[in-house]
């Protein structure tokens, strides 16, 4: 089994036999990897619990296991030097996001790029990246929210479950969800921005404490 370790902490292992890489994500990426293409990737387990995800890399498209490769890196990696890693590469945005707006109708556009202003403007440690293959998330220690264009409207999954509150009512689905809410937005809507990032710095709060699922566990 050949190791890849970032100071000392493996963060991805590979059987001999060269078709399978295993990587060591959290668990709401396991459960939403393993939902988009069971094909492809699949639960990691030793002994009784989940510790990752078993890529079959015949099947699993190359972006994603290098996005999932990138996550497990920073997962197991010092703050300090991924915090250095970003400050070199400038990873604050990414072109692929740029494309993925550019190619929307122009009302669309507007609404990607103002909400994407606003979760930059929650924490500047936020950074792009594209999952599912084409669609842009936002992530800071786990993901924050994601950009999906629909035929008559933009949503805005925001993630982790319902812990966080929600007193001026900008969530429009998925309430109860224990992975992501919607927060939809039509073509001359008005953002309630101040709502908005109130909601993207508790997500990022909880990030950093280790987790919806972790805070649920201490009765947060």
């Amino acid at each position: 089994m050949t190791s890849f370790r970032v100071m000392g902490k493996i963060f991805a292992t590979a059987p001999p036999d060269e078709t399978r890489l295993h990587v060591f994500v959290d668990a709401a990426e396991i459960e939403a990897t393993v939902a988009e293409a069971p094909g492809a990737f699949e639960p990691l387990s030793w002994g009784q619990q989940v510790r990752g995800l078993r890529v079959l890399l015949a099947a699993a498209p190359d972006d994603r296991v290098r996005e999932l490769l990138a996550q497990s890196w920073r997962r197991k990696a010092p703050k300090r030097l991924v915090a250095e890693f970003d400050a070199a590469g400038d990873r604050t945005t990414d072109p692929r996001v740029d494309a993925y707006i550019d190619g929307l109708p122009g009302w669309q556009q507007a609404i990607c790029q103002e909400l994407r202003d606003i979760v930059h403007a929650a924490d500047p440690g936020v950074t792009e990246t594209i999952k599912r293959t084409r669609q842009p998330y936002f992530v800071l220690d786990g993901n924050v929210c994601a950009l999906l264009a629909a035929k008559d409207h933009v949503n805005l999954f925001l993630y982790y479950g319902a812990i966080v509150p929600d007193p001026d009512g900008i969530i429009t689905a998925g309430h109860d969800n224990k992975t992501a809410r919607t927060m939809a937005v039509r073509q001359g809507e008005q953002i309630n921005a101040a709502a908005l990032t109130v909601m993207l710095q508790q997500i990022i709060a909880n990030n950093r404490a280790g987790g919806w699922r972790k805070l649920k566990a201490i009765g947060c």
